[in-house]
């Protein structure tokens, strides 16, 4: 069944009521709280203003009036603004419960007021000189009691009683404010660890950006250093070998255009950092997969590796992005993993070139690289510079994968 109109709203207000703890909402809608507290109180103490048993027990009792209710109305409705001006609703509340036992009118709504206005006062107001005022406020109430005609039959356990109420109703109270404290307190802890972990976050993928511009700037310094080889020999058999002179300059357009993509790159993640800059030898590359692999074996982990396309040369940056990645990857399943086996899979497609690293080990629930996941957060960097997608998570039944894809470019498909 669907709704529309402010009856949608209303049905929508309902369920989110159900929804939600009882403590959290009336959190979240102190005024309602006080408000129907106040209703509450207000109703209890016209109730019992016109009780019979209180004058038959009592002579001394006055009958119900309109005073008395009225004074009934003002010892329960501040209750309303108490947590907005607690020591005033208070001093208020305080001064009609007393007038209202001294001319001995019935009920006990203004007496109960009084409770909740302390109440609010040791949770929301609560300092050494706010306590004084209350101790000095229970005195005077005492003495008040005391003072009332002997015919009213009121004694030392009536005082006693009052403030024992006082007591419970300041305990309370007391509890409450402590508890919203440490509740206030841990709530900011966690969100200062939030903005740590964040800020942690933000540091390890601007230092991972950094590690590829420099990876990257070694590319493009190889590209340019095959760049003038090629056109040094084109130039020495120009004369001689056009053909090869041609060749040569064929492969200076193409290093060429594959040095102005990575220089677009890494224009692109270029950050200014005071590291020293690599040296100018080349990156690895998937060449240096298999390496790669025959090195983790020989540590002790047990990884195959598997080609499936027709093999073919691909962007050096993206070489790079995919060693890195198979690095990472066989790196947190030594880490991670446990006694496992891994394997290593290179897909040549047609359109895009995707690589999967999986193992059988325990490391599902383990972060990648350490802390925080940083490893992740480098592998994400290096992949979305190509355009490309990476996903790492539990396998089912066990273990954990790292899957990326790449898209190639029509002049590498």
């Amino acid at each position: 069944m669907t709704w529309s109109g402010p009856v949608a709203g209303t049905v929508a207000a309902v369920r989110g009521l159900r929804l939600r703890h009882p403590y959290t909402w009336g959190r979240d809608h102190p005024l309602v709280v006080d408000t129907l507290i106040a209703l509450v109180l207000l109703a209890f103490g016209v109730a019992t203003e016109f009780a019979n048993d209180a004058q038959a027990s009592d002579p001394n009792i006055r009958d119900p009036s309109a005073f008395g209710v009225f004074l009934v109305v003002l010892g329960t409705l501040p209750l309303i603004f108490r947590r907005r001006h607690p020591l005033a609703v208070y001093i208020f509340v305080t001064g009609v419960t007393v007038t209202h036992g001294a001319m001995m009118f019935p009920g006990g709504g203004p007496t109960f007021g009084m409770m909740f206005a302390l109440y609010a006062v040791a949770a929301h107001a609560h300092t050494r000189r706010t306590a004084v005022f209350v101790l000095v406020s229970a005195l005077v109430m005492a003495s008040a009691l005391l003072l009332t005609p002997p015919s009213a039959d009121v004694g030392i356990w009536d005082v006693m009683i009052i403030w024992l109420f006082m007591v419970t109703a300041w305990v309370l109270g007391d509890n409450m404010r402590i508890r919203r404290a440490y509740v206030a307190a841990v709530e900011e802890r966690a969100e200062q660890l939030e903005r740590d972990r964040d800020l942690e976050a933000q540091r390890a993928v601007l230092q991972e950006r950094g590690r590829i511009a420099r990876e990257l700037h070694d590319v493009v310094a190889h590209h340019m250093s095959v760049m003038v080889v090629q056109a040094g020999a084109a130039r020495r058999t120009l004369a001689r070998d056009p053909d090869r002179a041609a060749e040569a300059l064929t492969h200076i357009e193409t290093t060429g255009r594959d040095a102005m993509d990575e220089m677009r790159r890494l224009v692109g993640v270029l950050r200014t950092t005071d590291e020293e800059r690599g040296s100018l030898i080349p990156q690895p590359g998937i060449d240096e997969v298999p390496v790669l692999v025959d090195h983790c074996r020989e540590i002790g982990l047990d990884v195959q590796l598997h080609t499936e396309g027709t093999e073919r040369s691909l962007p050096s940056g993206m070489e790079l992005v995919v060693y890195r990645i198979v690095q990472e990857a066989l790196t947190n399943t030594m880490k991670h993993a446990g006694p496992a086996s891994a394997q290593v899979q290179l897909n040549y497609g047609a359109t895009s070139f995707s690589l999967s690293v999986c193992d059988d080990g325990r490391g599902a629930a383990a972060p990648m690289n350490g802390e925080a996941g940083h490893g992740l957060a480098g592998m994400k960097e290096r992949v979305t510079l190509y355009g490309g997608t990476i996903t790492a998570g539990p396998r089912p039944g066990g273990g954990f994968r790292v899957f990326a894809e790449l898209p190639l470019e029509p002049s590498h498909a």
